[in-house]
This record gives structure tokens, sequence and C-alpha cells, in this order.
């Protein structure tokens, strides 16, 4: 069984959803994926380049928006998600399908700001 989280993101005005595909597990990602919304064509398309921006989704409340990511110190290009089951930050890299796990919050897990999202 694969958990989907979808996140819709105002991107310059058009509407994008990001998709996070999870394994039942809850660990373990099977795919991460935005897509641009075409209302006229009612269609969707899978972006594969974000150039110099990083989104940023996460919580059980559909959050999510972006940056410039050289602007802020971010990778170019990535989706950023905080798992609300473990508090690690994944970092996606859209180009290179790659992910990249922080854990920001070790060894503090019980302050209020490393409790997640949701």
């Amino acid at each position: 069984m694969v958990v989907v989280s979808i996140f819709p993101i105002d991107f310059n005005g058009k509407l994008h959803l990001v998709f996070i595909f999870e394994g039942d597990d809850g660990n373990t990602i099977v795919d991460v994926a935005d897509y641009r919304v075409e209302f006229e064509k009612r269609n969707h398309a899978r972006i594969r380049s974000i150039g110099d921006r990083a989104i940023l989704v996460g919580g059980t409340h559909g959050l999510g928006g972006w940056c410039r990511a050289s602007r802020h110190g971010l990778l170019p290009n990535s989706i950023y998600w905080m798992n609300p089951r473990d508090n690690r930050l994944r970092v996606h890299d859209l180009g290179e399908k790659t992910e990249e796990i922080r854990d920001p919050c070790k060894g503090i897990a019980d302050r209020p700001s490393c409790r997640g999202f949701g």
C-alpha cells in the first residue's frame, strides 16, 4: 500500500501539486513529484526542473510554499519535506531524483519546535 500526501503550491500564479508517495511503513519514500495543473487543457504536467527554487512542504494540513534557493542557502531544484511521523527533514532533488535525510531534531526532540507540523 502507498500513502500519498498532496500539497498545493501557488507557483508564480500557477497551481502546482506536490505529491509525496510513501511506502506503508511510513519511512520509505517511493516517489516525489511536482505537477503543474493546466486548467485550460484539463491536464497536468510533471515538472522536472524548478531552477533556482526550493519547495518546502510538510505537516498534515497541506502546508507548502517556495523560495529562491540561493537566497536562503537551500539546494536548488529541490523539494524539502518534513515528515510529521519521524521529524526528519527530507530533501529531494528533482533533477537527480536523489533524497537526503536530515535530522534537525536529533537530541532535542522534546523541544516544541521539533514536534513536526501536525
